[in-house]
């Protein structure tokens, strides 16, 4: 049902875009999204000699890696409030699952507190790759459209997947999954 939802709204977009005036598509391509994309996931350039530009690149990094490892922990703490529980409930839970004394607990939580330093800056740089991800996409694909719309097979196949979406859901309406 959802697959031929979607194929009917990827059909629909397509047969919209041979209406588009190509214009419109470039102005978006390369004003809005190229620009966004720029700002999101800026060029690195390397330079060999120090450099004050360096030294106040080097803080930024150091500074968007702190963002991340913040964002990391602050949705790592979102999904566990929002199942229900809190950090005592996986204080808890790791001091049953390692035996001892209170002293063995903490030692073993040092390293433990490690992992989730690297956990969550590695769940914040997913959170930011992901919007990086979809503008890149975004620009392939209006990059796709521009080259292929003026001979019409955008709207062939535009037509093509609405057929397709259409179909499924009437097949999916018609056997009564």
């Amino acid at each position: 049902m959802l697959f031929g939802t979607s194929l009917e709204i990827i059909g629909t977009f397509l047969l919209a875009v041979e209406a588009i005036k190509l214009h419109n598509l470039r102005f978006l391509r390369e004003k809005i999204l190229k620009v966004a994309a720029l700002k999101i996931n800026p060029v690195i350039y390397f330079i060999d000699k120090e450099t004050p530009e360096t030294k106040r690149g080097e803080i930024w990094f150091n500074v968007l890696l702190i963002f991340f490892i913040v964002l990391g922990f602050f949705i790592a703490y979102s999904g566990l409030r929002l199942s229900g529980h809190s950090l005592s409930d996986v204080w808890n839970l790791f001091t049953s699952i390692v035996p001892g004394h209170l002293w063995v607990d903490i030692l073993v939580a040092i390293p433990a507190a490690f992992v989730l330093l690297i956990l969550a800056s590695v769940l914040g740089t997913t959170a930011y790759t992901i919007p990086v991800i979809i503008f890149d996409g975004a620009i392939a694909m209006l990059s796709f459209i521009e080259r292929h719309t003026a001979s019409g097979v955008i709207g062939i196949l535009g037509f093509l997947f609405f057929l397709i979406g259409a179909a499924v859901k009437s097949y999916v309406y018609w056997v009564g999954v």
